[in-house]
């Protein structure tokens, strides 16, 4: 049985990424560069974001990475208060809050302005934990994971992970636990689909594909 469900943020609850990417196109024209359009940059999307930065067309022989990205992080923040949760994703909370699964937030934005994001949703009681980094760089998230699980004990084969990224994967494996992406978050489902098995269109089928993982914990 599941006992857990950590869900990834932006771009699994939180509906972002249209926003992240006039936060980036407005970064992107402040150096010349060319904008991006939705299908190119859920194909470029990726962890470490300096990577995703080099893609899109940033020389950091030229200039510092840490000067565009927090040029992002200004224009992505002046933008996401506009953001609102994925389609299905309050309903697919409550499916597994239902069914007596604890559900925690595992983010790589810094946590005191992802607290302030799920506040302002009116959805921080449904969560027992908010994970997020202490910087703006989004690390990995990894270590974070990997500390919950320990310090609360639970028993990796009861957890699943739900992200929108190939980076949720990693980290899920990491943690040796089960994972369910969904394809219409910040990276296509040609991309998810190379590496992972339980792609979901949407929040509500990766809810049905995680309560069907059930079976295997048996």
């Amino acid at each position: 049985m599941i006992s857990c469900v950590i869900w990834d943020w932006n771009g699994t609850l939180l509906d972002d990424v249209d926003i992240s990417i006039e936060a980036m196109n407005r970064v992107l024209e402040r150096y010349g560069l060319e904008r991006l359009g939705r299908e190119r940059y859920r194909e470029i999307f990726r962890f470490p974001v300096r990577d995703y930065y080099e893609l899109a067309g940033f020389d950091f022989g030229k200039v510092d990475f840490e000067k565009p990205a927090m040029e992002f992080i200004e224009e992505y923040y002046s933008l996401v208060g506009a953001a609102e949760l994925s389609r299905g994703a309050l309903e697919a909370v409550d499916r597994f809050s239902a069914r007596g699964i604890r559900q925690i937030i595992l983010s790589a934005s810094e946590r005191e302005s992802l607290v302030k994001q799920v506040r302002r949703l009116g959805i921080e009681g449904r969560f027992s934990d908010i994970l997020g980094i202490d910087n703006h760089f989004a690390a990995s998230k990894t270590e974070l994971a990997l500390k919950w699980i320990s310090d609360n004990n639970i028993n990796k084969d009861e957890i699943v992970f739900i992200g929108d990224t190939l980076h949720d994967l990693e980290v899920s494996a990491a943690a040796g636990c089960a994972c369910v992406l969904v394809s219409c978050g910040h990276q296509i489902k040609a991309v998810l689909g190379n590496a992972a098995h339980n792609v979901a269109r949407d929040i509500s089928e990766a809810a049905d594909l995680a309560l069907g993982l059930e079976k295997s914990f048996v």
